[in-house]
């Protein structure tokens, strides 16, 4: 009786994936199928020509045409098909690849050492290709900081400089969003301190700053009389003047002579209270 498969295999698509990781996942489909061994080749090749696509089938039977798919075994259909996708690169171009391989701008420590290692497939380093990966982590990461520390690292093996690499890559990333952190922070009590400022409105900042600009001018104001102040800041601009009923000033600082109704008056007492209201007016407090 015949058991249905586990799982599921998608079709060949070298847009997104290299024929030699494509079998190697389809071997693992047989093993967890127990599609295995030789009492089982045809059910092996069957499948494979089941699941490998449409496309792939008719680029196979182009390759060894005059003869069919079905007359070759699994292995020898695998080897025409790697023979066109993934041709074998010569040694020397691959190590030339392999040592030109720098870490790209953006790119982790993480995934830049699993680059040189797949260029390494075909570098034929054999003992000496961890040597050869710790020697293109230190010269390719492209990192001061990182760089070194694994130069200062006496007997640097490939798996401390990784360790070395990932661990600062670490620290800086911290680092800078600490520091992120603290300008932001500077910046909300800067917009809070803004803000209160911009809250007082008309009350007691606003006051002591036109203070501050009325203290910068030492001319009298010929409208009540008084220092620190222009005529055009000054809160009798609208005033009417008891003495000539003119608009814009005193009666204190009138100009005119005196009328009846002022002279009968006592003149000190009259500039006190005038005194006192523009001094108060001037304070911020709209006296009358």
């Amino acid at each position: 009786m015949a058991t249905a498969l586990l799982c599921h295999i998608e079709q060949f698509d070298p847009a997104v994936e290299q024929w030699t990781q494509y079998v190697e996942r389809l071997e693992q489909f047989f093993v967890a199928n127990d599609v295995t061994g030789e009492d089982k080749k045809d059910k092996r090749r069957a499948t494979f020509l089941s699941v490998m696509g449409r496309d792939a089938y008719n680029l196979l039977r182009s390759l060894i045409a005059p003869e069919k798919p079905s007359e070759n075994s699994f292995e020898e259909l695998v080897a025409v098909l790697s023979e066109h996708y993934s041709p074998k690169p010569t040694e020397v171009m691959q190590r030339y690849r392999f040592n030109s391989r720098s870490r790209k701008e953006g790119e982790s420590v993480a995934d830049y050492v699993a680059q040189p290692r797949k260029l390494a497939e075909f570098c034929n380093y054999g003992n000496s290709l961890d040597k050869m990966l710790r020697d293109r982590l230190v010269w390719g990461v492209k990192d001061p900081s990182i760089q070194k520390k694994l130069l200062s690292e006496p007997d640097l093996t490939l798996v401390r400089a990784i360790q070395i690499a990932q661990s600062t890559e670490t620290a800086e990333k911290n680092l800078r969003e600490m520091d992120s952190n603290r300008e932001s922070e500077s910046k909300r009590v800067q917009y809070v301190a803004d803000g209160k400022r911009q809250q007082y409105g008309k009350g007691k900042y606003e006051r002591t700053v036109r203070t501050e600009q009325r203290g910068n001018s030492g001319k009298e104001c010929f409208r009540c009389g008084r220092l620190g102040h222009n005529e055009q800041d000054c809160f009798h601009k609208e005033s009417v003047c008891h003495n000539c009923k003119g608009r814009g000033h005193l009666a204190a600082v009138c100009r005119k002579p005196k009328t009846g109704a002022i002279k009968e008056r006592d003149d000190i007492d009259w500039c006190r209270q005038e005194a006192a209201t523009c001094e108060a007016n001037h304070r911020g407090f709209r006296v009358g």
